[in-house]
Formats: C-alpha cells, sequence, structure tokens
C-alpha cells in the first residue's frame, strides 16, 4: 500500500505543480492586461482632465465678454457683387425666392443694418466642482 500511495501522493503533486505553472502564467498575463488597462485610464482621464479646465477657461472668458456685439446683415446682390456667394449659394437662394417669393414680396427688408450678434447667457451652475 505504501507503494501505491507514493505513486498517487506524486501524481497529486505533479499535477499541483502543473495547476501552480498554469496561474502563475494566468496571473503574469492578467498583470499586463491590468497594467494596459491603467495606462488607457490614465489617458482618458488626463485627456477629460485637460477639456474641462479648457471649458473651465473658455467659460471665464466668456463671462468677461457677455456684451452685445453688432454684425451686419447684406443684401443678397452686396453678397454676390462681393464675389462672398458662390454660384452654387445664389442658386440656391433664387431657387428659394422663385419658390417663396421674392424677399420685399415675403415682407422682408434685405438691406444693410445693424442687428445684434451673439449674447452669452452662460451661468456659473455649469460646471460645479
Amino acid at each position: 500500500m505504501v507503494i501505491t500511495e507514493v505513486k498517487d501522493l506524486s501524481r497529486d503533486i505533479a499535477q499541483s505543480e502543473t495547476d501552480i505553472e498554469a496561474w502563475k502564467g494566468d496571473k503574469k498575463a492578467a498583470t499586463i492586461v491590468r497594467d494596459m488597462e491603467k495606462m488607457d485610464y490614465e489617458s482618458t482621464h488626463t485627456d477629460y482632465s485637460e477639456s474641462l479646465d479648457a471649458l473651465k477657461r473658455a467659460i471665464s472668458v466668456l463671462k468677461t465678454q457677455a456684451f452685445d456685439r453688432p454684425q451686419l446683415f447684406f443684401q443678397l446682390s452686396e453678397l454676390e457683387g462681393m464675389g462672398l456667394a458662390t454660384k452654387q449659394a445664389q442658386k440656391v437662394m433664387n431657387a428659394f425666392f422663385d419658390t417663396y417669393g421674392a424677399p420685399d414680396e415675403l415682407g422682408l427688408k434685405l438691406q444693410r443694418q445693424n442687428v445684434t450678434g451673439f449674447s452669452p447667457h452662460s451661468s456659473s451652475t455649469c460646471l460645479q466642482n
């Protein structure tokens, strides 16, 4: 019986050593994966942190410039004469006027005039952190 027990125990030891080597390989592979995931997380975290910082600075700049900005509205003919409207854009605008009527028929007064541009309305509650 002793020889049988020795053989059984030797086989169990060999199996255990095989299992241990497999687990060591699994541990090494898992460590590599975790290191890659950590690098990915740190890169993403840095990117998000920089983006949030840029947004906070942009909001600060917009708050210091919170006033109406005058802009000019031009007649279509002025844009065409200045070469600012492409032929394709002119075709689209003319098709619109052909379909819905000329600007004067629509009650629109297309003339050079001062109009208010973008007026920011952000509040400090956007980014509370």
